[in-house]
């Protein structure tokens, strides 16, 4: 059999293999809502407030959430008690310091969801129409679900524009299994880290379009869009929004009949915020609250150790894939010396700083450092970058390859002793040191007593 249709089927095999596992994750992860009892597949603190903007809006037609919390089965009674104890907003209204964006993206899910319902009334069902009952939920859940893999879409032909296609294959599949990434596009999806990663995936291959369209006024409006659903995601994703930044002030340098794109652009921009001003007036009584009271960033004094290398959510302690992969991106960096090599590096430096000044370095109930997300992109290159550099002797690129299989797989599993945490021992908010992994998932695979 010749070696490339044996790398397709192998290919091939690894797609089909994720692809079952990330199915059962989130098959898992919604089974609860057609079970007796229900449960929610959305629910924490988190999740429950993106989903509240949503709901809020349909159901009641405003912005008081008081009436959410004391309604929703997706907080325990601990934190709808604390929840409702909040100090009120200037305009008399309990605060939501999350931004919009994972509301909006789901919104045209959530619609799909309340049509299903009410067909299934239709013909004698008895569902509940108040935003919470199964099929909205699996609506939304499914879409978030489909941004997760359009975002693979979007990393692979990134990656194809600098790697070969092979090491571009394996660098997307390792990372995001081998990542916290895997967890979020599978599991939290009611969290805004899997559409943050899809917009700024979507927002750099768009970029990198318009580079070679420069005159397509489409994909300026996408960009427009795109650029804005990353800020309302994750408010911290700006500092992904420096590449293409720079890309259209370089564009519009070199070609200054650009112009009426650039102010489409603009103003297609500012129409995609609006949304989020108009909601922070009508709730805090400004345009641009600072809606974190009480949490902040020690800029004099970030935890760099805490935030990657403590067992408590280090970035590189949970998914040590990812500090292989950035000594590729370094090396990748030094390699090609373009505007994506320097942009792209400052945005992961910032995005450091960032995290590790935030006040929270474990960023609480989290599964490895999840405000990392978008940074990802730059571990995937990094990682083709070593294939790359391990190529010179197939033997060694297969080793590596394999090598970074067995991170995947051990990321996977700890996935799978967080879900199972009632058998393992293993949380989301406790160190979690590599002798627990292993004495956990000895005991969750094979000690059956």
């Amino acid at each position: 059999m010749p070696k490339l249709v044996k790398r397709y089927l192998f290919q091939l095999l690894l797609s089909l293999i994720l692809l079952g596992i990330s199915g059962y994750l989130f098959v898992d992860r919604i089974g609860g809502l057609f079970q007796t009892p229900f449960q929610s597949s959305i629910r924490g603190w988190d999740d429950s407030f993106y989903y509240f903007w949503l709901r809020s809006f349909f159901v009641d037609g405003d912005f008081d959430f008081s009436n959410e919390i004391n309604y929703c089965d997706t907080l325990d009674e601990d934190a709808r008690q604390q929840a409702l104890s909040m100090p009120l907003t200037e305009k008399g209204y309990l605060p939501n310091k999350y931004p919009i964006g994972w509301a909006l993206s789901s919104a045209p899910w959530y619609l799909f969801g309340d049509l299903v319902t009410r067909i299934v009334n239709f013909f004698g069902g008895k569902l509940l129409t108040d935003g919470y009952g199964p099929f909205y939920q699996l609506m939304i859940m499914s879409g978030q679900w489909i941004y997760a893999w359009l975002s693979l879409f979007f990393i692979y032909k990134i990656s194809c524009q600098f790697l070969d296609k092979g090491n571009a294959f394996f660098a997307v599949a390792i990372i995001w299994s081998g990542s916290a990434l895997f967890y979020y596009q599978n599991i939290q999806l009611s969290m805004a880290h899997n559409l943050s990663f899809f917009a700024i995936t979507g927002c750099y291959w768009v970029t990198l379009l318009i580079k070679e369209n420069t005159k397509s006024l489409f994909l300026w409006i996408v960009l427009a869009v795109l650029s804005a659903l990353v800020i309302l995601s994750r408010l911290q994703g700006i500092v992904y929004l420096l590449y293409p930044a720079v890309v259209i002030w370089a564009l519009f340098y070199k070609d200054r009949k650009l112009y009426p794109y650039l102010i489409v652009f603009i103003f297609m921009g500012i129409i995609a915020l609006l949304p989020q001003l108009f909601v922070w007036k009508i709730l805090y009584g400004q345009y641009l609250p600072y809606t974190y009271q009480g949490e902040g960033f020690n800029w004099l004094t970030p935890d760099f150790t805490g935030v990657l290398f403590s067992p408590f959510h280090g970035w590189f302690y949970w998914t040590p894939i990812i500090f292989i992969s950035l000594i590729g991106f370094a090396s990748w960096t030094w390699r090609v010396k373009n505007i994506e090599a320097a942009t792209w590096s400052i945005a992961l430096l910032i995005t450091v700083y960032l995290n590790a000044s935030w006040h929270d370095s474990t960023f609480g109930a989290s599964f490895g450092a999840r405000a990392f997300e978008g940074a990802t992109l730059f571990a995937i290159i990094g990682l083709g970058e070593m294939f790359r550099l391990t190529g010179i002797r197939k033997r060694l690129k297969y080793i590596s390859i394999v090598i970074g299989l067995l991170f995947s797989i051990w990321n996977i599993n700890l996935i799978l002793l967080v879900r199972f945490w009632k058998y393992s021992g293993i949380t989301l908010t406790q160190n979690v040191t590599y002798k627990d992994i292993v004495n956990s998932s000895y005991k969750f695979w094979f000690d059956k007593d």
